[in-house]
């Protein structure tokens, strides 16, 4: 009978990844590009780059709805007050 041996393998983290900061903060600075890195390594074979892909792209689109509800928020008042 064969017995199946349980997957000791650790899961991939996005931050062991030897970029992630670097992407991490342009993708702060501007989230468009870290949607575009992110469909880039998500693409790729390699577990660690799929998982930076993923978060990269997560980010991404998240910082872009965020940053554009803050510019609902402020950007039409502060232009108006100058």
């Amino acid at each position: 009978m064969n017995e199946q041996q349980p997957n000791t393998q650790r899961p991939v983290a996005a931050r062991t990844h030897p970029e992630y900061i670097k992407y991490t903060i342009l993708t702060v600075l501007i989230p468009i590009l870290g949607i575009v890195f992110g469909i880039i390594y998500s693409v790729r074979n390699d577990p660690q780059d799929k998982k930076l892909g993923e978060h990269l792209l997560a980010f991404g689109i998240l910082l872009s709805i965020l940053y554009s509800v803050l510019y609902m928020l402020v950007g039409p008042n502060y232009l108006v007050g100058l």
